[in-house]
């Protein structure tokens, strides 16, 4: 009998169940769950990956504007922030910037996450200090996979993370 290929939404759980895994070992000894910060003026996105992570063993923090996203960055220190691009006020761009300015933001890891989808936006995002920038609508396995890849040492993170399928 041969296997059936996972789904997206099959590939996504496995990633997190292997995070999942990963994390309760970390945690077992002595280690604390990683810090995460979204911020993205609209609250379907923030509910959306708030459901995606929410089974991961992270702490996820929201923030809907970019002026709480930077306070909140600063005085929180996550190990990942994802910022939504287009955002009243402070946008993400600028957020990314500041961050990258301070001390205590200079070794977050980055990610923009946007509706704008051109090479030059993603090249710009990247030339303030982005490490990486994610599309809307957002992937979900895609974006489990980044987290579980990016929070966990390299040598310890689930196969699925690092060998995740290309599709969509």
């Amino acid at each position: 009998m041969t296997e059936q290929p996972l789904s997206k939404r099959g590939a996504a759980i496995k990633v997190v169940a292997d995070a999942m895994t990963h994390f309760s070992r970390l945690i077992s000894f002595g280690g604390s769950m990683p810090l995460v910060l979204h911020a993205d003026d609209d609250p379907e996105s923030l509910d959306f990956v708030k459901m995606l992570l929410k089974p991961m063993p992270v702490r996820l923090i929201g923030a809907a504007d970019g002026a709480s996203a930077l306070r909140l960055a600063l005085g929180r220190r996550p190990a990942l922030v994802l910022l939504d691009v287009m955002m009243p006020g402070l946008d993400g761009i600028r957020v990314c910037h500041e961050l990258r300015q301070s001390r205590r933001g200079s070794r977050f890891l980055i990610y923009m996450i946007s509706a704008l989808d051109t090479m030059r936006d993603m090249e710009k995002a990247l030339a303030w200090g982005a490490n990486g920038y994610l599309t809307k609508p957002i992937d979900a396995g895609r974006l489990a996979r980044l987290v579980a890849r990016l929070l966990l040492p390299p040598e310890e993170a689930p196969a699925a993370a690092l060998c995740g399928s290309r599709e969509g």
